[in-house]
């Protein structure tokens, strides 16, 4: 049997849309995990406003809707106009793990844009089921 294609082992899921957020605390979309073994988390750090700051925390939750708590050391670098403009990339073992996660962005001071993947990895069955269709596919086999 063949190897898979890249896009055939792992899903990429949005929890925290790439939009400008308000001060205030955002709870990103939950995310369902079963299936897989491994979730990179990657924070995409947009502009920060003026004197903003942006602390973004992994949550899980036995629930999508509800029950949801922090993650301990599942928590990025905090966003400022010094180090905004970066893609920053955490990783979450998901043995042992809730079912669901999402990222939860507390913005301060000023609207800062933002956004949250979830990169699911080593799926218990492949191909995976994605979301959308792939796009194009350049193989030159």
């Amino acid at each position: 049997m063949g190897q898979k294609a890249p896009h055939e082992n792992l899903a990429v899921r949005e929890t925290l849309s790439g939009a400008s957020h308000a001060a205030s605390t955002v709870n990103g979309a939950a995310v369902d995990t079963i299936g897989f073994e491994d979730c990179l988390v990657v924070l995409i750090a947009g502009t920060a406003g003026a004197s903003a700051t942006v602390d973004v925390v992994i949550q899980e939750s036995s629930a999508s809707g509800s029950g949801f708590a922090a993650i301990t050391g599942a928590a990025f670098t905090q966003v400022t106009t010094a180090n905004d403009l970066t893609v920053y990339v955490g990783r979450i073992s998901l043995l042992g793990r809730k079912r669901y996660l999402r990222a939860v962005a507390t913005v301060a001071t000023a609207a800062s844009i933002a956004s949250v993947q979830f990169v699911l990895t080593s799926p218990h069955k492949v191909p995976v089921s994605q979301t959308n269709a792939l796009a194009f596919n350049l193989d030159p086999s």
